[in-house]
C-alpha cells in the first residue's frame, strides 16, 4: 500500500458491530441494524513504518516500594533509549500503547476520572481488580518532576495518541522515554507488572 489518505467511493460505506447487532430476527424474519461509516465520516490514512532497536535494556525492573495510601506520587522513573530506522527523512509520529487497563479506568471503559496517560499494572497475586489499587506507568520524554503522576500533567504522553516529534533530516535517529512508576490511591500489597508497545511512523 502506498502512503496517503484514503476515503471511501462516493455512496460506498462501511458497516460494523458484533453479528449479533448487525443481524436481529423480529417475528422470524432477518433484519439489519448495522452502524455505518461513509464518506463524510470515515478516512483512512497509510503511514509508513519505521523499525526499532533497543539500545537499552527492555526489561525494566523498579524496586520495592511501601503499599498503602499516597496521592499523586512519584515512586521511580527509568529511562530506555532506542534508534528508529525509517525508510526515509520525514515528519516522525511516535504512538506508545498500553497493554494494560487505563488508571481509573472501569470495566465499562473510560469515565470522566480516566487518566490517558497512566497504565495501571496488573496485580500477579490477583488481590485486586481496582485500577486505583494499583501502581501505574506514566511515559514522558524528559526527565520528570513529582507531578508528572497527576492526571493531566503536559508532559505525560497520553496512551494511544499519536505523538508528533518533529522532522526527520535523515532517515534514522534516536529517541529516549522515561517510564515513571506512580501511587495515587490506596496501593495493595504484592507484585505487579504491565508491558506498553512503542511505535514510530513516517507521516
Amino acid at each position: 500500500m502506498v502512503k496517503g489518505r484514503y476515503k471511501l467511493l462516493p455512496g460506498e460505506s462501511i458497516a460494523f458491530g458484533y453479528k449479533s447487532d448487525l443481524y436481529r430476527k423480529i417475528s422470524g424474519w432477518a433484519h439489519l441494524f448495522p452502524y455505518f461509516l461513509d464518506n463524510e465520516s470515515l478516512s483512512v490514512e497509510a503511514l509508513d513504518s519505521c523499525t526499532v532497536a533497543p539500545l537499552s535494556s527492555t526489561d525494566i525492573k523498579f524496586g520495592n516500594q511501601l503499599a498503602g495510601r499516597k496521592q499523586n506520587q512519584l515512586l521511580e522513573t527509568k529511562l530506555a533509549s532506542m534508534h528508529i530506522n525509517c525508510v526515509t527523512a520525514g515528519k516522525l509520529l511516535m504512538v506508545v500503547s498500553a497493554n494494560q487497563q487505563l488508571h481509573r479506568e472501569t470495566s465499562s471503559g473510560n469515565n470522566s476520572g480516566t487518566n490517558l496517560a497512566g497504565m495501571a499494572l496488573d496485580s500477579l497475586s490477583g488481590n485486586t481488580a481496582d485500577s486505583t489499587e494499583r501502581p501505574y506507568i506514566v511515559t514522558s520524554r524528559a526527565a520528570s518532576t513529582p507531578d508528572i503522576c497527576r492526571n493531566g500533567n503536559g508532559d505525560a504522553i497520553p496512551y494511544y495518541d499519536r505523538i508528533k516529534l518533529g522532522n526527520m533530516s535523515n532517515s534514522s535517529t534516536k529517541e529516549t522515554l522515561y517510564f515513571n512508576l506512580c501511587h495515587n490511591g490506596n496501593i495493595k500489597a504484592g507484585s505487579y507488572r504491565g508491558s506498553i508497545d512503542v511505535s514510530f511512523f513516517l507521516e
